[in-house]
């Protein structure tokens, strides 16, 4: 495979992060404040079709977690100044989760498996693909993006999710609502220490630390997001993806091994196979 020069790979990497964007979608969780009702990020998600169902890829603990509160779906890639208003009717999304039982997890190893699948109701649905894609999971990829060992120095991986720590409140549009700014992050890395769970495969990634931008010391938000592969086509005119993973825990916060762990593709075509197995 041919090494892009720099122009070229900025551009594609671009135009990929444009694209990645449309198969993304942030939760929030609407609470009681002293001021009236506020919002906060309860993780990502990817969404995703398997066997003709539509619904969201996430960590089995965010699809609980969201199924407990008023939700909002933050349609990530519509723009700054995109006023959204979406909230998702609980009542009628029928979730899919793989979890442990483990009361008080202390590792990733206690957590997994911590996969799952919200079937979304058809008329959310279709109000999500009016502006978004899904992902279909049913369609095989190419085995050098799905391999736990990469074989090509040619392909990248890169972690998607929300930031909750970059969370804003914005002035609202009027003097009875609020307006909360919802800010995501695609990031390059590398995964390494792979390792079988109950036949659930993770591994840790960790994110470039050359990276620009804000900072960025908490990954929470990211729980549920993915973990994208990556690399040029033939003709070097844009990255063929794959999605290869499900982000579910951080570990040593404020150390330099900072990282995420996340759920393989092995994961990902286990829940697959028991999505299938019920709809």
């Amino acid at each position: 495979m041919q090494q892009l020069d720099e122009a070229t790979a900025i551009k594609l990497l671009d135009e990929l992060s444009r694209q990645l964007a449309l198969y993304s979608v942030g939760f929030l969780a609407f609470f009681k404040a002293p001021d009236g009702l506020d919002g906060k990020p309860m993780g990502t998600g990817t969404l995703v079709s398997i066997n003709g169902a539509k619904g969201i890829l996430t960590a089995a603990h965010v699809v609980d977690a969201v199924s407990q509160e008023e939700v909002g779906i933050v349609r990530i890639g519509l723009g700054p100044h995109h006023l959204q208003r979406f909230k998702l009717d609980l009542k009628l999304a029928t979730p899919h989760v793989r979890s442990t039982d483990h009361q008080k997890p202390e590792t990733p190893e206690d957590r997994a498996p911590d996969i799952g699948f919200l079937q979304l109701p058809l008329p959310d649905a279709a109000t999500l693909a009016a502006s978004h894609s899904f992902y279909n999971l049913d369609i095989a990829r190419p085995d050098a993006l799905m391999a736990h060992e990469l074989p090509d120095s040619g392909i990248g991986e890169a972690a998607f999710g929300v930031v909750a720590q970059w969370t804003e409140d914005l002035s609202p549009p009027g003097t009875d609502t609020r307006r909360k700014g919802v800010n995501a992050l695609i990031c390059q890395g590398a995964t390494s220490n792979w390792r079988d769970i109950e036949g659930y495969d993770i591994g840790d990634f960790t994110l470039d630390q050359s990276r620009r931008g804000a900072a960025l010391t908490d990954y929470g938000g990211m729980s549920g997001g993915p973990i994208w592969r990556f690399s040029p086509n033939s003709l070097n005119t844009e990255f063929e993806k794959a999605l290869a993973g499900v982000i579910y825990w951080q570990a040593d916060k404020d150390t330099s091994q900072h990282r995420i762990t996340y759920h393989g593709p092995q994961s990902i075509q286990k829940l697959a196979d028991f999505v299938r197995a019920r709809v």
